[in-house]
């Protein structure tokens, strides 16, 4: 990204030099509306990179011990987590036009029952550092996978509720 921002920028200080610059030009008027469309002006970190730890990540948690490991991060057997993960991943949140595919479920899963699974939570900061995913990201995910799980089981209705509160109560 930072070599197309050189680019642009190099190609508008050329147009300057051979056109007049009173802003009658339409070339640069086009280049000048290109540059100010561009969405990120820092270098970021390369999200290929991140994509490939969560995997990484995820495998060694997952397959290590005899998912004693697993068990004590996501708070569940394996096979357990893969049931819950099938259940979950034709979910429509999951599903998108995009040309940038997401993640598949199982890694969104793995992040929140992380998150949940450990003693008083661990905070988007926390996870988004350890992964090398942005806060943003850890969030999305998140609320991607308790819409899914939300959406397994249906709120009780009001005389669902009164029912069981009066069971309760005898």
């Amino acid at each position: 990204m930072l070599r197309t921002l050189d680019s642009t920028l190099y190609a508008l200080q050329v147009l300057d030099l051979i056109f007049d610059t009173d802003g009658t030009d339409p070339y640069a008027e086009y280049l000048s509306a290109v540059v100010s469309k561009l969405r990120y002006w820092i270098l970021r970190k390369n999200p290929d990179i991140a994509m490939n730890c969560l995997p990484r990540w995820f495998d060694a948690l997952y397959h290590c011990q005899n998912g004693r490991k697993s068990r004590s991060l996501f708070r569940m057997m394996p096979e357990n987590f893969n049931g819950l993960c099938r259940l979950i991943e034709n979910h429509a949140v999951f599903q998108n036009n995009s040309r940038n595919p997401q993640v598949h479920p199982r890694y969104q899963l793995a992040i929140l029952l992380y998150r949940l699974g450990n003693p008083g939570g661990v905070t988007h900061e926390d996870t988004s550092t350890l992964l090398g995913l942005g806060e943003g990201t850890i969030s999305l995910y998140s609320n991607r996978v308790l819409e899914a799980l939300d959406s397994l089981r249906g709120w009780p209705t009001v005389d669902q509720l009164t029912f069981l509160s009066v069971e309760v109560v005898r």
